[in-house]
């Protein structure tokens, strides 16, 4: 599924990196990590690589996919182990992480404002498949600006990437073997 994920993703990230000028990920939860399986660069230089991962609860992907866990599983991650403070704006309490990933099924994308980089900012949304989150995208930017992005434009440009490739994978025949292991 990953191999097919990647190649729809690919060019629409592209193109959604083209047009913001902001660098554009896609990634997927593994082992309570986000594993980045596509990175579409823009101008800004956010350092970040494919196949790298990376703390799922202060990232705007992982903040996603978490969110989208059934209830059992995301409260067995926020009670599991301590959370590492990687900047003065990383998230470590499981309450206040807990009211965050409510907020993100509230409203359907998240944020990290500097979580894991200080000068990194970045919005993410879920990617669907027959109704289920499975992985998601976000738009990330370094530098001086404060805000970063988030504005409602960035927001729905991001959104519809998101349906596009939702709507490419519903396309796409998926082998047996594959649709069999989404199941799961």
């Amino acid at each position: 599924m990953q191999g097919v994920l990647k190649a729809v993703s690919r060019p629409l990230l592209d193109s959604l990196a083209k047009r913001t000028g902001l660098t554009a990920h896609l990634g997927m939860l593994e082992d309570d990590m986000v594993t980045y399986l596509v990175k579409a660069r823009g101008d800004a230089n956010v350092l970040t690589q494919e196949g790298m991962q990376l703390e799922a609860y202060c990232s705007g992907i992982g903040k996603v996919l978490l969110a989208a866990m059934p209830e059992r599983e995301r409260e067995r991650y926020l009670t599991s182990s301590p959370f590492v403070r990687l900047t003065a704006n990383t998230i470590v309490d499981p309450e206040i992480l807990r009211a965050a990933l409510k907020t993100v099924r509230q409203t359907g994308h998240a944020r990290d404002n500097g979580e894991i980089d200080p000068s990194v900012r970045c919005i993410a949304v879920p990617v669907r498949l027959d109704g289920r989150v499975f992985a998601a995208i976000s738009i990330s930017q370094s530098g001086p600006n404060p805000g970063g992005p988030g504005g409602e434009e960035l927001l729905e440009l991001l959104q519809q990437t998101a349906r596009l490739i939702e709507a490419s994978l519903q396309r796409r025949p998926i082998p047996a073997k594959q649709k069999a292991e989404h199941a799961t």
